[in-house]
């Protein structure tokens, strides 16, 4: 807050849970620091970057009507996935039935929501399309 109200940019990263240092997690945040720095010209990494991807549309896979319980994911981000594709399921504690969630279009899953119990219409993954 200070360094924004000073009119000075900065970047909070944030991970994992409170009061834990989770080693993996500290280390993609020192590599994505110094990937930023280095787009800055602030820091020289030796690395040539990557051309840059657009997300051209993206669109979110939802828990459908009627169902809802634990959800269980099989991919994760990053992954490339076709349509019709089992992403995930939703296990009914009361029922025991188990619901198969699937990728409604090809593209790339871009966000995931963590093994949770969900409702109906919940947002399970956003899946992009990009170029």
């Amino acid at each position: 807050r200070a360094a924004v109200e000073a009119g000075v940019p900065a970047i909070i990263y944030e991970a994992g849970p409170p009061y834990v240092f989770l080693e993996r997690e500290i280390e993609l945040g020192m590599q994505g620091v110094l990937n930023v720095m280095d787009y800055l010209g602030m820091y020289e990494s030796g690395v040539p970057r990557a051309r840059p991807k657009k997300l051209l549309s993206s669109s979110w896979v939802r828990v459908p009507p009627g169902q809802g319980g634990v959800f269980l994911t099989e991919v994760t981000l990053g992954d490339a996935v076709k349509e019709g594709q089992l992403l995930g399921t939703v296990a009914d504690p009361v029922t025991d039935e188990v619901h198969e969630i699937r990728a409604s279009r090809s593209g790339v899953v871009i966000g995931a929501a963590l093994p949770q119990v969900v409702l109906s219409g919940y947002g399970v993954f956003h899946v992009g399309e990009i170029k």
